[in-house]
């Protein structure tokens, strides 16, 4: 796939900087263009980004996880400044915004770049405090429709459909489903059998 091909329909952008001010909820949640703009990034500086991005990507094993690069970076804040303009007074992204926007970052996945997003941009902080009841609930039902292998995809569904002001990561709902709520697994103390079994 070429950098035209990745790209959507879009207007062209203005020059401003990232808002770093604290930003809440999840991807749903609403961002204003102007707090998310980017230095520009000219049509020809994308493609080279682009290019660039798509060699290490080819050159890349894709099981070692990979920290993200500044030109990694920059084509996120362009794809996301890119797209809220496009979506003219929209001020939300949805899991398929974020599919959209993932193509202009070759290598990187959609929840890989709204976590990455979150985590710089807008500054939200993965909870680590207790979970809320409503939050188990759902969980639970998301268990049960997408099994115990998708984590990710649990996560982002559980921070569209909550409003707590909190993100969850896939690691948090494996752990906590895995650790509090499947009722699958025995938590009484161990017996002498057991063990022995060992």
């Amino acid at each position: 796939m070429s950098y035209t091909q990745a790209q959507f329909e879009r207007p062209q952008l203005e020059h401003s900087s990232i808002d770093d001010g604290e930003g809440e909820g999840d991807d749903d949640s609403e961002l204003r263009e102007d707090e998310y703009e980017v230095d520009i990034l000219n049509e020809e500086t994308a493609q080279k980004i682009y290019n660039k991005l798509l060699n290490d990507k080819n050159k890349r094993n894709p099981s070692v996880k990979k920290n993200w690069g500044s030109d990694e970076i920059k084509m996120l804040e362009f794809a996301v400044s890119t797209y809220l303009k496009k979506k003219q007074g929209e001020n939300k992204l949805t899991t398929h915004d974020w599919k959209e926007i993932a193509n202009f970052i070759p290598g990187r996945t959609e929840s890989q770049c709204l976590y990455k997003w979150n985590l710089t941009k807008r500054k939200v902080s993965f909870r680590k405090s207790t979970w809320q009841a409503t939050e188990d609930a759902v969980l639970k039902e998301l268990v049960m429709k997408y099994g115990k292998k998708h984590w990710q995809k649990i996560a982002n569904e559980l921070n569209e459909r909550m409003d707590t002001g909190a993100i969850r990561a896939g690691k948090q709902c494996r752990e906590r489903w895995l650790n509090h709520l499947d009722d699958s697994i025995v938590k009484d103390p161990w017996n002498a059998e057991e063990d022995l079994s060992l």
